[in-house]
């Protein structure tokens, strides 16, 4: 029911998604919710296409850089694996679009992305 543009470059972040009745089973009477359970339906719609190509080129490119360079430093490990842990929770629940424990994620990333080297 969208135009190309908006399947191209979505409808806008600010935008509700329309479910219709089925809003009415979470007190939401108006017919829309803010997100959906699975993270890409809800970057599709509010972001469109150019929206699921930037995020997955985002972390899949940070997984596959962050591999590269595990010989160098351990802790990459752990970013992979939290990297990973995103991709994966995106599918499952919002993954970092919810709010609480997604940003501790966040930070973990940046700290271990960072962290010196190990000394040999």
């Amino acid at each position: 029911q969208y135009s190309i543009l908006s399947k191209i470059f979505g409808k806008g972040l600010s935008q509700g998604i329309y479910v219709g009745p089925y809003s009415e089973l979470l007190s939401f009477y108006d017919g829309y919710i803010p997100f959906l359970h699975n993270g890409y339906y809800t970057i599709l719609i509010k972001l469109g296409l150019v929206g699921v190509f930037y995020y997955l080129f985002f972390v899949l490119g940070n997984i596959i850089f962050y591999i590269k360079k595990i010989k160098y430093n351990t802790y990459y490990i752990i970013v992979v694996a939290l990297l990973s842990g995103v991709l994966i929770s995106t599918y499952i629940v919002q993954g970092i679009f919810i709010r609480g424990a997604s940003v501790w994620i966040l930070i973990l990333i940046g700290y271990f992305a960072y962290k010196p080297r190990d000394e040999k």
